[in-house]
């Protein structure tokens, strides 16, 4: 591997530590934080599951520097970031959804999609913000998201259970 991607690599690496050490501080708040998932019969990984009493929480760490905006008209939001379109992120977000929607035996769980910036820079006022149902937040806005949100009365031992025999750790 090249020396760039090596860095790159190990920034993400980083990156997704930081969060999850954030998300661990939701367990006395009634929510459970699974690390490093795999999606079975793929090399793909779900960074981040959490099972709180208000749903379901895929969360995707991104450790991307610059300014994080979303550009564009009603009908075709973009998420940017330093100036480039990545709405891409958003997208590939539908692969996580799909495997834990399907891994999951009561479809009446709420499951919410996050991409985490952990380098990016915000607006002064800043608020995490939606591009088609996936939230777009940092890692503080992340936690409090998830503490304050509604809760639905969810057996969460059960669900983070059964999600997390469906998707082992990767290491």
């Amino acid at each position: 591997m090249a020396a760039h991607t090596i860095a790159v690599w190990e920034q993400g690496a980083l990156g997704e530590q930081r969060v999850g050490a954030l998300l661990e501080r939701l367990r006395p708040h009634g929510a459970v934080p699974l690390h490093d998932r795999r999606i079975p019969g793929s090399r793909a990984n779900i960074d981040h599951v959490v099972v709180a009493p208000s749903g379901v929480w895929i969360v995707d760490s991104e450790s991307y520097r610059g300014r994080i905006e979303r550009r564009g008209r009603r009908g075709d939001p973009r998420l940017f970031v330093k100036g480039h379109d990545r709405t891409n992120l958003v997208e590939g977000m539908a692969k996580q959804y799909d495997a834990v929607r399907d891994a999951m035996t009561n479809a009446d769980v709420p499951i919410h999609r996050v991409l985490c910036f952990t380098g990016g820079e915000w607006p002064f006022f800043a608020k995490p913000f939606a591009i088609d149902e996936v939230w777009i937040t940092w890692p503080k806005a992340l936690v409090d998201s998830i503490r304050r949100a509604s809760t639905h009365g969810l057996p969460v031992s059960d669900i983070s259970t059964e999600l997390a025999t469906r998707f082992p750790a990767t290491f």
